[in-house]
């Protein structure tokens, strides 16, 4: 892996985009303590201000958004990154993208090789900016892995996650009776992991914790991770159907039992991670597991009640 590499040869600069992030934060450590490299920080303001880059090895490029809102910062931070390392490009490129990539209710076994079509704007940007990169560093020599992280626990959450934690912990969160959907999840730690021992490496890499989490499983697992008492509502799906038709106006109606505040959580996307797991014996954390015991290196401390 280019990692190791690092250690044994003079270039030992590694380039970090988004590194404020939550997956920054579990990042930043295990690559300063595994190859004691310069590692390089570049975030919002360096992209604002034109920031030179000069010679790197590595890059991990971390930062966009899964935010419907500023979706196409994905695409266009990535056009921009790699048009600032095109006259000294690196060895090694790790791309951070997304589950999102593939269709919401692609079913279980969902490998590398299944087609994509970017579930949301923010999944179809990140697909614009794999393809923008895989162009890139073919004409650039880069080797280049992309990570396809499952959605993604740790301190820090942000987004469709953290707002799924405040209606659970709010007791906003509706149950379908029957729905046995399911999803795939993998603590921000083991991504970074992943992350690590990608690099170097070609291709595309589904990142999860290699189990099928049905979301009621997860559901819980945050009531006990926030310390609440257990506040699920559980209704027949034709109740669900006449409560949001006849009180649509209603805020707690539309965030609980509209159409789209249930359409995802009937949805079965399930990775497979038999690529990822090859380069990681040691295997994953159960996601679930550790949101529900409180794990201090997963302090939910920034949901707000």
């Amino acid at each position: 892996m280019i990692i190791l590499q690092l250690m044994e040869e003079n270039r030992r600069k590694i380039l970090v985009t988004g590194a404020g992030g939550m997956l920054g934060g579990y990042l930043l450590p295990l690559l300063e303590a595994d190859c004691g490299a310069e590692v390089v920080r570049y975030g919002r303001e360096e992209f604002g201000a034109d920031a030179p880059i000069g010679e790197v090895d590595t890059v991990f490029h971390l930062a966009g958004s899964e935010e419907e809102s500023d979706a196409d910062i994905n695409e266009s931070l990535t056009r921009e990154l790699i048009s600032r390392l095109d006259a000294a490009p690196p060895r090694a490129f790790i791309y951070v993208s997304s589950w999102q990539v593939y269709s919401a209710d692609a079913g279980e076994g969902v490998d590398e090789s299944r087609g994509t079509w970017g579930s949301t704007e923010a999944g179809k940007s990140k697909l614009a900016a794999e393809r923008l990169l895989g162009a890139w560093a073919e004409r650039r020599g880069v080797a280049l892995a992309i990570a396809r992280p499952a959605r993604m626990f740790g301190n820090g959450v942000h987004g469709d996650t953290l707002r799924l934690f405040n209606r659970v912990i709010r007791g906003h969160y509706v149950h379908v009776r029957g729905n046995d959907a399911k999803t795939s999840a993998v603590t921000a730690l083991d991504c970074a992991r992943a992350l690590t021992a990608i690099a170097g490496e070609r291709g595309i890499f589904n990142i999860s914790d290699g189990r099928a989490h049905k979301w009621i499983s997860l559901v819980e697992a945050m009531t006990a991770n926030a310390g609440v008492p257990r506040r699920m509502w559980h209704l027949p799906e034709k109740w669900c159907h006449a409560i949001a038709g006849l009180f649509p106006y209603l805020p707690i109606v539309k965030e609980t039992l509209s159409e789209k505040a249930l359409q995802p959580f009937s949805q079965t996307l399930v990775l497979d991670n038999t690529r990822i797991s090859r380069l990681l014996p040691a295997g994953f954390y159960n996601t679930a597991e550790v949101i529900a015991r409180r794990d201090p290196k997963y302090p939910y401390n920034n949901v707000e009640f």
